[in-house]
């Protein structure tokens, strides 16, 4: 029997004003550099979407969207899984949102490091 969807990572969508999103990607720059954390800045696919979700929304206010990846997740985009291998495909198994402008940074930070 095959079991999917079972994943040991996850993907935090964030969203906030351009300066808060600095000071988060600042503190998270060390998971990055070691490879414990990838990110992605996804402002510009969510810029002129035709949609009337979260993300979307914040982009169209002027915030900056980004997603954080960790754990096993990391590896099914560096290896190109299916359903993993185009960005579409990763931002389609997002876990968790983020309104940074409604949570301090550390508490963004702790959520995004969370397992």
């Amino acid at each position: 029997m095959r079991v999917t969807g079972i994943t040991f990572g996850k993907i935090t969508a964030v969203s906030g004003k351009p300066s808060k999103m600095k000071f988060l990607n600042k503190a998270m720059d060390g998971y990055v550099q070691n490879k414990t954390i990838m990110r992605k800045d996804v402002t510009s696919k969510y810029v002129n979407a035709s949609t009337s979700g979260l993300m979307a929304k914040a982009a169209n206010r002027g915030d900056s969207v980004i997603i954080y990846i960790t754990g096993d997740d990391i590896q099914r985009i560096k290896m190109k899984v299916p359903q993993w291998d185009t960005i579409e495909g990763v931002l389609s198994n997002i876990t968790e949102y983020i309104n940074l402008n409604n949570l301090s940074l550390m508490d963004a930070a702790d959520k995004i490091r969370e397992k």
